[in-house]
């Protein structure tokens, strides 16, 4: 964890696509418990991904809930906590779904999800790597496209800032690095048709 968060991402661990299914066809029931019981303020679910927001001391938080199949080989990892084995999501799958179902899917881009593809750019090259190999070029282009429609000051006005990062550098330079992440990626697979980036001014 680099950034503590009002925001959650939870990712089941299913192995069969029938649940992922069962919830994207029973969504309007799956909104209506949610917004009922829980108190939820609005709920999006869309093919892989749903998104559950709620009013968190006047400000907007959200459990991200990923609907949908792994995407990469290894998609599980787990750690002890307190004597506990706890089944976790690996790094790379993370940020897959990131990239995939908010970025590409939805062309949906958050501070954090520009933050935590910066920071894996210096701290976890590898499973960054992972992540981007199993994205399409077509949308890898989309996303970078999206990148450099960015209006200036976009990171800092947002209304869902970064809470306490751990690195200031990742944090005011996502927007930038993260383009230069897409840029790299794309070069890599056109050999002998060269990824040109946009040239207009970065913002």
């Amino acid at each position: 964890m680099h950034r503590p968060s009002n925001a959650a991402w939870v990712l089941p661990q299913a192995v069969k696509p029938a649940p992922y299914e069962r919830l994207f066809q029973e969504r309007l029931a799956f909104r209506d418990q949610l917004q009922r019981h829980l108190g939820a303020h609005a709920v999006d679910i869309d093919s892989g991904i749903a998104t559950i927001h709620f009013l968190q001391e006047d400000r907007l938080g959200e459990v991200t809930l990923a609907t949908s199949p792994p995407l990469t080989r290894l998609p599980a990892s787990s750690d002890t906590v307190r004597n506990t084995v706890v089944h976790l999501e690996a790094t790379a799958e993370i940020l897959a779904k990131k990239l995939h179902y908010r970025m590409f899917l939805q062309g949906r881009l958050v501070p954090r999800d520009l933050y935590d593809l910066a920071i894996a750019s210096d701290r976890d090259p590898g499973p960054l790597r992972s992540a981007l190999s199993v994205v399409d070029t077509s949308d890898l282009q989309e996303i970078h496209t999206q990148l450099h429609s960015l209006p200036e000051r976009w990171l800092a006005n947002h209304r869902q800032p970064l809470i306490r990062p751990e690195s200031q550098r990742a944090a005011s330079s996502a927007v930038r690095i993260t383009k230069e992440i897409i840029a790299d990626a794309l070069r890599s697979r056109a050999p002998y048709r060269p990824f040109r980036a946009d040239t207009s001014r970065e913002r």
